[in-house]
């Protein structure tokens, strides 16, 4: 015997899909636009209302671009940057302290 499939309105798909990214920020259409490209299924009720597929949605999770919140790609990499700007900075101040001001410099560099 066949599986029964279950299938939620668009307000509960969007619901699953901002519990399982972890977001609060997804818009309504965000469900329409996954049934376009093809990532989740999608079926009629009347003319005007869909049904889509719980497993689809439940298996899918929304990632940001920006990656300005969460755990993405992009957020490692902006974390990685941080840390080599604040590597860049430690070295420059202990360059700073073991030469004295910059001027000292000049005179040190010109003297020899």
């Amino acid at each position: 015997m066949p599986r029964k499939e279950r299938w939620v309105t668009a307000k509960e798909a969007l619901e699953i899909l901002k519990r399982n990214s972890g977001r609060d920020d997804i818009p309504d259409s965000y469900v329409r636009t996954l049934v376009r490209d093809g990532k989740i299924e999608s079926r009629p009720i009347d003319g005007r209302t869909k049904e889509y597929r719980f497993s689809d949605l439940n298996n899918y999770i929304v990632h940001r671009r920006d990656g300005s919140k969460g755990d993405t790609r992009a957020a490692r990499a902006a974390g990685s940057r941080r840390k080599k700007t604040d590597e860049t900075l430690c070295l420059f101040l202990w360059v700073k302290s073991r030469l004295g001001s910059q001027a000292s410099f000049r005179r040190k560099r010109n003297a020899r």
